[in-house]
């Protein structure tokens, strides 16, 4: 499976791939190419072969901290839904999987990156 992101927001790009390739490879879809479209707060948008995902991420709770007791790593329950049309123009989520993922990053990364900015 390729996974292409196109999040350029340096605080997400350490651990955005590998959440999204975990919560694939845990809902059992067989793909090639995995697009990481858009994010926000709760939401990240993919294109899964041609057809349209969404995951939507509940509860960030942090399991471990660095030395200055920030956290680097939270627990993050996820549910993965598939765009569904309904044939008239609207349409639904139909939901695919839900699970838990851990999501990991390093805190000396994310302060550089912000010190940049």
């Amino acid at each position: 499976m390729k996974i292409k992101s196109n999040i350029e927001n340096s605080n997400y790009t350490q651990w955005i791939t590998g959440f999204v390739e975990s919560v694939i490879n845990q809902s059992d879809l067989k793909c090639d190419e995995v697009v990481i479209d858009e994010l926000d707060d709760k939401r990240m948008w993919l294109i899964i072969d041609g057809a349209e995902y969404a995951i939507r991420t509940w509860n960030f709770e942090p399991v471990t901290y660095d030395l200055q007791g920030r956290p680097c790593a939270e627990r993050v329950d996820y549910t993965l839904f598939k765009d569904v049309s309904d044939g008239n123009g609207g349409g639904h989520g139909e939901e695919v999987c839900c699970g838990v993922e851990i999501i990991r990053w390093d805190n000396d990364k994310v302060i550089n990156a912000e010190r940049r900015q």
